[in-house]
């Protein structure tokens, strides 16, 4: 008698998949810097902190060696500083008008503070 099949269960078997685990990574990295891999020096030995790799935009390695890569891990935009930073010129002036804003925005939240601090010292009196 053979088992009726669940036609909702997902076609997914285990022992067949080819996915990579970070144990995998640490097993082919082994004896090698995680900067660079080279089998002559460990990462801390091999002066990588500015490195930038082209994969993940992390600094301390390159994508030769990037464990995101390794496992497949797609980035969608650069996490390194260097593709975020902005110039002063890059910056804009604000408004007298945006200033005034900010500081209606600054007097609310000082009171909503204040409010709070009493509500606090209420609720401690009561326990």
């Amino acid at each position: 008698m053979a088992s009726a099949r669940d036609p909702n269960a997902m076609g997914v078997d285990a022992t067949t998949t080819t996915r990579k685990f970070s144990n995998d990574f640490n097993r082919m990295m082994r004896g090698q810097c995680y900067g660079c891999g080279s089998k002559e020096h460990r990462k801390a030995e091999g002066h990588h902190e500015q490195d930038i790799c082209s994969h993940c935009g992390l600094t301390g390695h390159v994508a030769a060696v990037c464990c995101r890569k390794f496992l497949g891990i797609q980035v969608q935009k650069p996490l390194c500083a260097a593709a975020t930073t902005t110039t002063l010129e890059s910056t804009p002036t604000m408004s007298v008008a945006a200033t005034l804003d900010l500081t209606s925005v600054l007097q609310q939240l000082t009171a909503n503070q204040q409010t709070l601090a009493a509500q606090i010292a209420e609720l401690r009196q009561n326990f």
